[in-house]
């Protein structure tokens, strides 16, 4: 779910004119090492359209190590082939948020959560919000694995593409930001709620078909059940890894709804909202 936090750092990038979306990565990051980086833009990273390979994906399949730190990782990727050209298709790709929120550490001269803190958090007041997993000891939900074991451990998170530790509370006041000027300019939301990606432009037998709608920028953008006769747009984004989880906002309405999950499910349950669609065909403002 911090691509979100992650795609708002680097649109305030953009405002404050230290990069342009067209900008090639190479540009602000020379230390990735791609041969093929100078035709990736930001906008491609941002959008999942860059074909740069899931690091992800690849340790799922036992290519590189759960254990691997961020630099092993980034040399091997490095050194492989793009899944597609450039621009041409639409597959999501942690290790491209990785690289943005490397590129956010540069700008700013700053760890990736001091900027999150100084950017996101604190105007906001997200107090209970941070890029760190065990600082609320016990107030953190225990996660377990496929033969119901508790994980003590988490796997470790990089900067980009996940790892922060946030409550209801905050992330309800996060999500009634967005479309605000608290963030971003009018202008700079409307480029990140377009939908530059669609599903339909996934490669074929690409898997796992991770997202099922339109991306913008660090968003989905699906039409869920908001009614018993309507569906309505919406923007947000799930998470899975440790449990899974979803955030959501009927960009039309105050309707938000945010579900957290301590066992793997898919992110964005169905069942959730075609229930909160027949309980009140009207807008009920913050759910």
């Amino acid at each position: 779910m911090g691509k979100m936090f992650t795609a708002i750092l680097i649109m305030q990038l953009v405002e404050e004119g230290k990069l342009a979306l067209d900008d090639p990565l190479s540009r602000h990051l020379p230390q990735f090492e791609h041969p093929r980086a100078g035709e990736v833009s930001i906008h491609m990273l941002l959008s999942h359209r860059s074909g740069i390979p899931d690091y992800f994906m690849i340790q799922l399949r036992g290519a590189i190590p759960m254990e691997a730190d961020r630099a092993s990782i980034l040399r091997t990727i490095a050194g492989m082939k793009l899944d597609f050209e450039p621009g041409t298709m639409f597959h999501y790709s942690n290790t491209g948020y990785v690289l943005l929120g490397m590129l956010i550490e540069s700008k700013y001269g700053k760890p990736f959560g001091e900027v999150l803190d100084e950017k996101i958090f604190h105007p906001l007041g997200m107090e209970d919000t941070v890029f760190d997993f065990d600082v609320f000891g016990d107030r953190v939900p225990k996660y377990y694995t496929q033969d119901g074991q508790v994980r003590d451990t988490p796997l470790p998170f990089f900067i980009g593409d996940g790892g922060q530790t946030s409550s209801l509370r905050d992330m309800h006041r996060f999500m009634l930001s967005l479309g605000s000027e608290q963030l971003l300019s009018a202008k700079s939301w409307e480029r990140m709620f377009t939908p530059h990606s669609l599903p339909s432009e996934a490669p074929e037998g690409a898997w796992p078909p991770a997202h099922q709608d339109p991306y913008g920028y660090g968003f989905s953008l699906p039409r869920l059940p908001f009614s018993e006769e309507a569906t309505e747009l919406a923007a947000g984004h799930g998470g899975a890894g440790l449990g899974s989880n979803y955030a959501v906002r009927f960009l039309n309405s105050g309707r938000i709804v945010i579900v957290w999950n301590n066992i793997m499910k898919k992110p964005k349950l169905p069942e959730v909202f075609e229930y909160l669609a027949r309980r009140d065909s009207g807008d009920r403002g913050h759910e």
